[in-house]
């Protein structure tokens, strides 16, 4: 843990790997020519101290669609709940792309880490915090899903199962999604052909601090449709 830094240890695990039942050539191949021109168009986040928290700037680079999303997606928060915190934003990519170190992602400027919320809204500007029942604060970590997933800009968000499985009882036992919606937003790891799909949420091991946000390769994503509009 000393040498993983103020945020843990960052390991991604392979995206192969979220979800055994999924064949290994189901993975999107993420190195596909419009991937590819991602890294000569990144921008730096700027400084926003008011809407969100970086943790560390030299790794805050990313697609101009996904930091259009981010910058979206905390205006929107602080609208909802103008009592809580920033949202937290934890590595992107470095300029220019390439391995960063601790992830076996993030290297194309198309996936985020964003911090979930503590009880009354609060994030660590440390780093992220271990969740659960007892500290997970449902309402306000459920609109920043919620409005992540609305952008129809996300592929997909990498969260632990058990985590995955408190908010799916919570949205349904509040009224805030119908079953439907929830198989939709939080599906089975073994749901046939769940690689295809987009805009879900999804189970990984080492996420149980925060989510890990990856948007598609383009621009176009608004056409989406997920079952949290």
């Amino acid at each position: 843990m000393s040498q993983a830094g103020a945020l843990g240890p960052w390991r991604d695990d392979p995206l192969v790997a979220i979800d055994r039942a999924s064949p290994v050539d189901a993975l999107p191949d993420v190195g596909a020519p419009v991937c590819a021109s991602v890294a000569r168009s990144m921008v730096s986040l700027e400084t926003r101290p008011d809407l969100y928290t970086l943790v560390n700037p030299a790794h805050a680079w990313g697609a101009p669609y996904l930091a259009d999303l981010l910058v979206a997606t905390a205006e929107e928060m602080a609208i909802l709940l103008p009592e809580a915190d920033p949202i937290l934003i934890g590595d992107v990519s470095q300029r220019g792309g390439g391995a960063l170190a601790g992830h076996l992602t993030h290297n194309m400027g198309i996936d985020v880490d964003i911090g979930l919320y503590t009880l009354a809204g609060k994030q660590r500007i440390t780093g992220f915090e271990p969740l659960g029942k007892s500290n997970l604060d449902f309402e306000a970590s459920w609109l920043l899903i919620k409005n992540l997933l609305s952008s129809g800009r996300v592929e997909f968000i990498l969260l632990d199962q058990g985590l995955i499985d408190l908010l799916r009882k919570w949205a349904l036992g509040n009224g805030r999604m119908t079953v439907a919606e929830a198989d939709r937003v939080f599906p089975s790891p073994n749901t046939p052909h769940l690689w295809e799909r987009t805009g879900y949420v999804r189970n990984a091991a080492n996420h149980r601090d925060h989510i890990h946000v990856r948007v598609r390769c383009d621009e176009a994503g608004t056409e989406l449709a997920t079952a949290v509009r």
